[in-house]
């Protein structure tokens, strides 16, 4: 959908499409934009490369960190 932080991810990693919240036809446009494999291998490695990037160990432990050290 067009609201949350969505848009901003798929715009910052490539990793998907957004389409018009509540409408049929955009989502069934998404979905054809995504029906050819080589779009949808696409927005699978990006998403893939931002969530290796993201959401690895050291990312989340250095984040912890950060949060422990912000309490005192």
């Amino acid at each position: 959908p067009e609201d949350a932080s969505f848009p901003e991810m798929i715009a910052e990693t490539g990793a998907g499409v957004i389409c018009e919240k509540g409408s049929a036809e955009a989502l069934a446009k998404a979905i054809g934009y995504l029906f050819p494999i080589a779009a949808l291998a696409k927005c699978a490695e990006a998403g893939r490369t931002a969530v290796e990037a993201t959401f690895n160990i050291q990312q989340m432990a250095e984040a912890y960190l950060e949060r422990l050290a912000k309490l005192g």
